[in-house]
Order: C-alpha cells, then structure tokens, then sequence
C-alpha cells in the first residue's frame, strides 16, 4: 500500500511538472521578445485582458481582451465597437469589449425587453456569447438576424431551458445567417433582461506566425520590411518601428500567406501604413488558393483605403493560401498587419481541423476545437469525435455512437456488428441481432438455436426437433439412436 502512495504521489508530481512546463513553454517575451503565446512551438497569441499569459489551452483566467472571444480567445469579436440599439441609456455597455455580470448601471444594460446590435457591415453570423447579471434574465430569450433595416427578423435561436444555470450563455445558430442586425429579445413584455456583455463570432485568427512571403523586399540587410512582419500580431502601423512589409517598386507587387490547412475564410482585415503612403494600397486584390491556383474574391476600388480594411466573404470561399497584391500597378507594397479570420470545414474539427467529426446537429466552437459531439452523431458514424464508421451490415447504416455496436442488423446478418452470418433460418427471416437464434424455425435438416448444426440420417424428409436434433419420423434404415447419428 505505501508503494501504491508513493507511486500516486510521483504521479501527481509528473502530472503538476508537465502542466507547469506547458504553461511556461511560451513564456512573454519568448518568439519576437514580446508577446505572450501558447500552444505547439509557441503559434498562437495569446488575448489575455490586460496582455497577460495564457494557461497552455489559451485560457485567460480574467478573460479574453476586447475584441476576442470563444476557445484560447482565438475567435475575433465582430461586434466589438459598433452600435447598440434599445430604449434604454447605456447600450454600448454590452460590446465594449469588457465582460461583467454584475448588473451594474456601469457595465450591464436594462432591465429590457430587446436589443438591437447593428454589426455596421453583413456578416456570416453563426453564434455569439452572451452575459447577463444573473441566470434567469435570459429565460425564454431569442436570438434573430436580419440583412437589411427593412428586412423581417430570421431566427438563429430560441431558448427553451426554463432553469438556466449560468449567467453566461454560448449561443449556436440553428443555420448561419447573412446579416447586419442581430436581435436579442424575451417572448413577452412581461420578462424582462439585464444583458453586460455580447459578443459576436468573427471567425478564428488563422495566420499568425504562419510563413509568409512576397515577390521582392526593399532592404534585405536591414531586415526590415519582410513578408513575415505582416504576421507578427503586432498592430503598429509605423513602418519605422519594423513592424510592416514593403516590396520594392515594381509591377503587380504581392504578398502571400500559408495557412497549411485548407480552411473556410470569413474575413481579412488588413492594417495599412500610417506614417505615409497608405494611398499605396489603392485597388488592392484578395485571392485564394487551395492549391497553387490563386482566384480573386476582392478587388479594393481605386481609391485610398482606410488605414484598417475588412474584407468580408459571404459565401464558402476555400483557402490555405491567401494573396494580396497591386494587379497591373507600379508601386511598393506595403503591409502592417494581416489577419485571416476563419475556421473549419465541414466535418472537420480541432485546432488544426486534422480530426473528422461528423457531429449531428449544432456544436460550440468548444465542441470544435475539442472534436466532441455532446448532440451526437450523423447517421452511420460513431465515437467521440463521430469519426468511426459504422459497419455495412448494420441496418440503416446505424449503430450506437458510443460503441459502435449495431441497433439492428441487415437481414441475414447478427452479432454486435453484424459481422456473423444467420445460418440457415426459416423462410429467410433472419435471426435475433444479439445471439444469432432463428426465432421462426431451421430449414429442414437443420436444428439448434442457430440452425448451425445439421440433422442426423433422418426419414421421409429429413427434418428434426429444432432444438434436440431428434429425428421426427425416425432414422433411414441402417441408423438408430434419437439422433440418428450411428
């Protein structure tokens, strides 16, 4: 027994030292000196509140900072800074990117029966967290999208859970929906709601510290301007502080990203140049590639562009490169900064989408990134992550999603997949999916609870008791004992 201890404790201790070296494996001021990461070889940033590290998951025990949101802070938060609607004073409480839940008239907005939040732009919207002061404030609340002011509400979701056990609540659109306004309201006037924060799923940051590149650089030996500078997580929009790319001048500059993994894209925002010149980015194009084929989904008007550019998609756009570039302009190319907001393909989970899963129904981005399915599988799919098939002889294709096991087996078929063949049944009515017993009866010459076993030198037809494989009519001459086996 106190070797078990011992061995417990070491255990322990092991567990503490791994957790504690992952953690500390990205420390601040590790890649680039400056910031703090987590995750293999350092390639995710943290978004911590107030910039600080993140455990090794990129949880932040204060929260995700303004304008971050969902698993490790990785998802951009789309309705950060732009407009809230409602009766009441105070409504861009809920998207000031700081999330409270104490229902203070200094962090929380109502009690109220709706609100409005205007995205200022059409998006894919998906889902969205929202807090409120306590668990019962967003009972029988529901959650709709429109495009257009003018346009009808269409519902992303409605909440049916009476007894809510969490003042915050991460809210998955039954379908996407393309639009600007997002409506949160209780069904009657009666209830009422006090909300402190919402924030709106912009995809997942998919290109920092990825490797980057682009046709010329205007000073190698300085080291400045390189295509990696625009991947750096750094938002300065100085090129003198080293934090932006510039080719040389030349026609149809570019510069390009691999992701390494073909994602779905949402958006790109772009940080152009603020010390001079951001009139360079004029006529800028996006393209996409998922192999070496680049095809344009965006071309920026010839005309200076903001100093921070969103460029949104709004249909399935397919990308592990990304390229911009100045298309039949002499010019440099400059960029600060480049984020490509996105996420997985369609049954495809985890950090890298390297794992299927066939969810059924809707999951979380947690449910994503951790490849679970808590809603279960599609049909003919089992495991954890719904990435194990069931197998064909099952019946409908379907089978229990925990183990695998078939609910029912095609005819003929019997065993905990199916895998055993019935042997001679009656009439070709199967057997029994667990035991593989012919609940009808054999084929004659055949007895046993599986038909397997064949009868003796049976008479007339050759037909048995079907469980004592004694002969009906009795033995053909030469034979005797019950069975007429002798």
């Amino acid at each position: 027994m106190l070797w078990f201890a011992v061995m417990q404790i070491f255990i322990i201790l092991v567990m503490v030292s791994l957790l504690d070296s992952a953690v500390s494996a990205c420390p601040k001021g590790g890649y680039n000196n400056s910031q703090p990461q987590f995750g293999p070889e350092c390639m995710y940033r943290c978004h911590c509140v107030d910039d600080v590290q993140c455990d090794y998951t990129g949880n932040c025990a204060n929260g995700c900072a303004a304008g971050w949101m969902g698993p490790g802070c990785q998802y951009g938060d789309i309705a950060y800074k732009k407009q809230a609607q409602q009766l009441l004073y105070g409504s861009n409480l809920l998207i000031d990117g700081r999330k409270a839940t104490d229902g203070l008239p200094t962090t929380c907005v109502g009690p109220t029966t709706l609100m409005v939040i205007d995205l200022n732009a059409t998006y894919i919207i998906s889902g969205l967290v929202i807090n409120s002061s306590d668990e019962a404030s967003l009972t029988g609340y529901e959650v709709k999208v429109r495009k257009h002011s003018s346009d009808i509400f269409h519902t992303c979701f409605k909440e049916t859970i009476t007894h809510r056990m969490d003042t915050s609540t991460d809210v998955v659109c039954t379908t996407e929906i393309v639009g600007q306004y997002l409506e949160i309201r209780t069904p009657d006037n009666a209830t009422t709601m006090t909300l402190c924060d919402v924030r709106v799923y912009g995809g997942r940051s998919l290109a920092y510290r990825h490797n980057g590149s682009q046709g010329t650089t205007v000073n190698t030996d300085v080291g400045f301007a390189v295509a990696s500078r625009a991947l750096d997580g750094h938002t300065d929009t100085s090129f003198w502080t080293s934090s932006c790319t510039h080719t040389k001048t030349e026609m149809s500059p570019w510069w390009k990203v691999n992701l390494e993994v073909v994602y779905t894209i949402a958006r790109i925002v772009l940080y152009g140049r603020s010390d001079c010149c951001n009139e360079r980015l004029s006529g800028f194009s996006v393209s996409f590639a998922t192999n070496s084929s680049f095809n344009p989904v965006f071309s920026h008007p010839m005309t200076s562009p903001p100093l921070i550019t969103e460029v949104i998609t709004l249909s399935e756009n397919y990308a592990q490169h990304v390229e911009i570039s100045l298309r039949d302009i002499n010019q440099p190319l400059t960029l600060c900064e480049v984020f490509v907001f996105g996420d997985c393909q369609n049954n495809m989970c985890g950090w890298t989408c390297d794992i299927v899963c066939h969810c059924d129904g809707t999951i979380t981005k947690q449910n994503l990134i951790d490849a679970s399915c808590p809603t279960g599988c599609k049909t003919g799919w089992w495991g954890h992550s719904c990435n194990n098939t069931c197998d064909s002889n099952c019946k409908d294709n379907t089978c229990n999603q925990r183990d695998g096991y078939c609910l029912e087996c095609s005819l003929g078929k019997w065993g905990h997949f199916c895998d055993n063949n019935c042997t001679n049944c009656l009439q070709g009515t199967g057997c029994g999916t667990s035991d593989g017993i012919c609940s009808v009866g054999c084929f004659t010459g055949y007895y046993g609870v599986s038909c397997g076993d064949h009868c003796g030198q049976c008479a007339e037809d050759g037909s048995c008791n079907r469980y004592t494989g004694a002969c009906i009519h009795g033995c053909q001459p030469g034979w005797q004992e019950e069975n007429c086996t002798n």
